[in-house]
């Protein structure tokens, strides 16, 4: 995420989305904590458990949750300097 952006909507935008996936287990709680401080942005990470067999499945919703959180929430993401990639939209 960019500098700018606010840690506390971002981590509460992908917890909320989160909620909503049926392989992810509550206790450990999931949570969304800052990994690394890089030069153009700020690198989160999504802690999600499950059981071993869902483990895949459960990979790739927890991907699927952050981007519709971004989308839905209006977060930007932050790009290295010089390069377009476009809008990542709410899809």
């Amino acid at each position: 995420m960019p500098y700018e952006e606010n840690v506390d909507r971002v981590r509460t935008a992908i917890l909320a989305e989160v909620e909503t996936l049926t392989v992810v287990k509550t206790n450990p709680a999931p949570a969304v904590d800052i990994q690394e401080f890089d030069s153009h942005n700020i690198k989160m990470g999504l802690f999600i458990y499950t059981t071993p067999e869902n483990y895949w499945k459960t990979y790739y919703q927890g991907n699927l949750a952050i981007k519709r959180a971004l989308g839905k929430n209006n977060i930007k993401m932050a790009y290295s300097e010089g390069i377009e990639l476009g809008n990542i939209g709410a899809s």
